[in-house]
């Protein structure tokens, strides 16, 4: 196998050697060489389909990750929303903040930047934001 360019280890398991290629792109090689391309091909393929789930579930793992804060943060949102509505301070608010307030409680599903996109005239991400965190210090006062 080193005479034709293969450079695998090698082990003893009890009573038995083992001779093996810690690389999959050297099994590949390996198995092309000895005349089994059929065999490398489904390897390959293998590989391919493995990187691909575990693409998939990073994906999905961050997506709901994500989601979970969201909703959390949306759920602390309205609950400071109600303790500043308990004091009778919703009234005092600035208009940006009543619209904050509004916007939020009508649609405590939607994120930051769609809640942005619903204010007249629409505003930013983080300068809706900033309102939020606003309304959420006011509550901890």
């Amino acid at each position: 196998m080193q005479e034709a360019g293969f450079d695998p280890r090698e082990s003893r398991r009890k009573a038995n050697y083992i001779t093996y290629f810690k690389q999959s792109e050297a099994i590949e090689e390996f198995l092309t060489a000895v005349g089994a391309p059929v065999a490398a091909m489904e390897l390959m393929n293998a590989k391919v389909e493995k990187d691909l789930r575990g693409s998939v579930n990073r994906r999905v793992n961050c997506d709901a990750a994500n989601l979970d804060k969201a909703v959390e943060a949306a759920q602390k949102q309205i609950e400071a929303i109600c303790r500043l509505e308990e004091r009778g301070m919703l009234a005092e608010l600035p208009d940006k903040l009543k619209e904050a307030v509004d916007l939020r409680v009508a649609h405590p599903e939607l994120t930051l930047a769609q809640l942005a996109e619903l204010c007249d005239p629409p505003v930013t991400k983080p300068a809706f934001s900033n309102r939020l965190r606003k309304l959420m210090a006011l509550a901890e006062q």
